[in-house]
């Protein structure tokens, strides 16, 4: 079967409300330009769909899409908001990310020591908990 044909049936399957996991892949796929044209717009709107469904890694993806201006208008207060909904799950990218940001005021995000120095800590431990 084509790669065509397997994303037609991965936007079927996405279309089923709990199916968070398909709804990601629809909007990667139109993130990166896998199979489909890239659009940013279409790839937000999948991750959306995902992310208030309580996927991290959609809350990831839709976060920093806030804070590059791709595919939705650049807001930084909402990209912090949809980060830390991925970083309380314990998706590391997003914590790392949020140590960063805070720490050096990217992205129009404040510098913050405090909450950069708070997701730090959590990264760390993460990081620990992997290697037991």
């Amino acid at each position: 079967m084509s790669r065509r044909f397997h994303f037609i049936r991965h936007v079927f399957l996405a279309y089923l409300p709990w199916n968070t996991v398909w709804q990601h892949n629809v909007g990667a796929a139109y993130a990166w330009g896998d199979v489909v044209p890239q659009d940013f717009s279409r790839a937000a709107r999948w991750y959306r769909r995902a992310a208030r469904r309580g996927d991290a890694e959609s809350q990831y993806d839709l976060g920093f899409m806030y804070l590059l201006d791709e595919g939705v208008d650049h807001d930084p207060i909402e990209g912090v908001r949809w980060l830390e909904r991925a970083a309380e799950q314990g998706f590391n990218g997003a914590i790392r990310l949020l140590a960063d940001v805070f720490r050096d005021g990217a992205y129009g995000v404040t510098a913050d020591r405090e909450r950069s120095e708070r997701w730090r800590l959590a990264a760390e431990s993460a990081r620990e908990d992997d290697e037991m």
